[in-house]
């Protein structure tokens, strides 16, 4: 008898620890939501069970065909995609799936990530090259990387200086009024407001100086 009870104490001992299968919850990430074709990006993950703990490389999942893997160093899942053309891809299917330790263990995606590829720098030159463009391609670049807003503020103060210096304060106050009358239309947000205000500063600073001018003379 007394046999029989170390044989199973034995048994129990050396059994795996976990007898049933744990739940696993997948929650993504992208080290970026938009980027250039066909560069990468570099997607990662968390997949705790139910308890919180992690079970590293003995889990290994697959999301739209795109197999993750332990990093040690990073402590999380991660894996990478591209795309040679410009496209948006939405990661939001459990394709495999494993637990080393259980064969019974269950996945289940908490949410989804979305990645956008968009036309490349040298895409984008060469087809404003092709036509001439040049100038265009310029601004369109200068977009591009700084902003709408920033772009169109910078050809402002560049061509305010000079029409400063050579046709005086009212030319100035007259291309700040037209230039953005116009640009204002092609931006949006906070740069239309602010083209709606450079638009009254300088009707205001003309009908100011017409006054002073005409209390002077």
């Amino acid at each position: 008898m007394m046999r029989k009870i170390l044989l199973i104490l034995v048994i129990l001992s050396v059994a795996p620890a976990r007898v049933f299968g744990a739940d696993y919850e997948i929650t993504l990430g992208s080290i970026y939501t938009e980027t250039e074709a066909p560069f990468n990006t570099l997607l990662y993950a968390s997949c705790p069970d139910e308890n919180g703990t992690k079970h590293d490389a003995n889990v290994t999942f697959s999301i739209n065909t795109i197999p993750f893997t332990w990093n040690t160093y990073t402590e999380r899942y991660e894996a990478t995609d591209s795309s040679s053309t410009p496209t948006t891809k939405t990661y939001d299917t459990i394709t495999a799936s494993a637990d080393s330790e259980n064969i019974t263990s269950t996945f289940s995606l908490n949410n989804t990530v979305s990645v956008t590829w968009m036309q490349g720098t040298l895409d984008r030159l060469q087809t404003d090259f092709m036509t001439g463009d040049f100038i265009g391609s310029i601004i369109n670049e200068n977009t591009q990387m700084l902003g709408t807003l920033f772009t169109y503020t910078a050809i402002m103060a560049i061509l305010s200086v000079g029409f400063y210096n050579s046709v005086g304060a009212y030319g100035t106050i007259f291309l700040w009024v037209m230039g953005w009358s116009v640009w204002s239309g092609v931006t949006h947000g906070g740069a239309q407001v602010l083209g709606i205000l450079f638009i009254c500063l300088g009707l205001g600073i003309a009908v100011t100086k017409m006054y002073l001018d005409r209390r002077t003379s």
